[in-house]
């Protein structure tokens, strides 16, 4: 257990009051920014209203962890990258007492799947926007991400470009003890690079990729944050690689954003709604599968266009912020 010290914003406008906690001794980690924009972004929209408060100390058995009050239940979120050192029957002794259920980012179906607090929370990317800056920047002063330039900082995910100009997208980067992962990645670009030529592959810059791939770094104009989304929106094909501890990896929830054909390692977790191999996204389990799908989904003008509807239906459905957690709200009975 953990002693928590917590900052909570009481919204108290229709439907009924509600209260989100956040720890104010734990790190405040980017993984929650999608979720809290959803957040505001219902408040903005005239559905709720917030205010800030602190309240007192109290236990949490997991980190990685903030959660919303509403109507007397509460509603945990996990956004944790996978399910490694969470006990089962802990939290859910936890859940039990506190007369609450939870929504997992690593929802593991075998695992969690007779569990009846339990209930996947979706793909996650970063989501900031200025309005929601200023606000998370007041509420928790100097966060690390409160410092990086406003322009790195505020995007959107856009939908519409005039052409395509780059075929295949695959920007990854590399992380320090994550020796096979970083080799799958390093071996990926270089393929994806020579069968490619004209595509846009290759890490991100680091102290690690100049060590261990300098060739393959790609240009910072290239992955700034601005940049990059039009790039994602310039794109024939992205490709996406699986995340830390079996996790999907950000980009995944970025690509299907932009509405994108997309290429990605099997899925470990399970996500809301029809979301699904053959439909969503395609599979690839090698460098050359890689490869051959790239060339297929580039042949196939019908069958990029088929998914990209489908992944901006998914994004309208279940990943837009605002109704992501709207979802999350009404799966609980807290908004009708």
């Amino acid at each position: 257990m953990n002693l928590l010290k917590e900052c909570v914003i009481t919204i108290t406008k229709h439907p009924a009051e509600c209260t989100l906690f956040f720890s104010k001794r734990k790190k405040f980690i980017p993984h929650f920014h999608q979720a809290i924009y959803g957040y505001r972004l219902l408040e903005k929209r005239g559905f709720i209203s917030l205010k800030t408060v602190f309240s007192n100390d109290l236990n949490i058995p997991c980190d990685n962890v903030f959660y919303s009050q509403v109507n007397g239940k509460k509603i945990f979120y996990d956004l944790s990258d996978g399910i490694q050192n969470f006990e089962v029957a802990e939290f859910r002794d936890f859940l039990q007492q506190q007369n609450a259920v939870i929504f997992k980012r690593a929802y593991d179906e075998i695992l969690f799947g007779s569990e009846p607090l339990f209930f996947p929370y979706g793909l996650n990317h970063l989501a900031l926007y200025p309005f929601y800056m200023r606000a998370i920047c007041k509420l928790f002063p100097n966060p690390h991400f409160c410092k990086i330039p406003i322009a790195e900082r505020c995007w959107t995910m856009k939908k519409d470009v005039s052409s395509v100009q780059n075929p295949i997208l695959y920007s990854t980067r590399l992380w320090d003890g994550w020796d096979e992962l970083n080799e799958n990645r390093i071996m990926l670009a270089y393929k994806i690079r020579k069968f490619f030529t004209n595509a846009i592959v290759g890490i991100v810059d680091s102290p690690l990729a100049r060590k261990l791939c300098p060739d393959l770094i790609l240009p910072h104009k290239i992955t700034r944050r601005k940049n990059f989304i039009d790039l994602i929106n310039s794109s024939a094909v992205c490709v996406t690689s699986t995340g830390l501890w079996n996790s999907a990896g950000w980009s995944l929830g970025e690509f299907v954003a932009a509405g994108k054909a997309i290429l990605s390692e099997p899925l470990h977790f399970k996500v809301p709604g029809d979301f699904r191999e053959g439909k969503n996204y395609l599979t690839f389990n090698s460098a050359d599968d890689v490869l051959s799908k790239c060339e297929m989904l580039l042949k196939d003008p019908h069958k990029r266009m088929t998914m990209e509807m489908e992944n901006r239906d998914y994004y309208s459905q279940y990943l837009q912020p605002e109704v992501l957690v709207m979802n999350t709200l009404k799966q609980c009975s807290c908004y009708l």
